[in-house]
């Protein structure tokens, strides 16, 4: 997949790579999908995840989100989740279902990551900042599993 993902010791950020699993033995038997938050990176979290005490054989994914025009951001490309204007209180509206929806389902598909290699879907955790937050909310309401 494409997603950044470690088990056991998350590592610094310097040693962040794609397909590194860490340094603890045996499969996964837990799960961590963190999404960060507009504007942020799969490896802008990982700091993050180093203060967090898991078990040693849990897999950390970090999908990151795609590339966007941001209307909050007077349209400026951002990793962004979904498009969001400054207005969505005032308007009554949601500007962008479609992303939502669309981000939802990446976080579905990093569960079925975390499925493939083990991890029973009910010890994985969907969690995340700001509009990833927002994401992993929408996900673990809407998750099939």
């Amino acid at each position: 997949g494409a997603f950044l993902y470690y088990q056991g010791r998350v590592p610094s950020p310097v040693d962040v790579g794609q397909g590194d699993t860490g340094d603890a033995a045996g499969s996964p038997t837990a799960g961590i999908v963190w999404l960060h938050g507009l504007g942020d990176t799969a490896k802008g979290c990982v700091g993050l995840a180093r203060v967090m005490v898991v078990p040693a054989r849990t897999r950390w994914l970090f999908p990151s989100a795609p590339m966007k025009q941001v209307s909050a951001d007077w349209g400026l490309p951002r990793r962004a989740w979904f498009d969001m204007a400054t207005s969505v209180v005032r308007t009554g509206g949601w500007e962008d279902r479609d992303g939502l929806v669309a981000a939802v389902r990446a976080a579905h598909e990093a569960v079925e990551e975390l499925a493939a290699a083990g991890v029973e879907p009910s010890r994985v955790v969907i969690g995340g900042l700001s509009q990833g937050a927002t994401v992993a909310l929408a996900a673990a309401v809407t998750s099939p599993k």
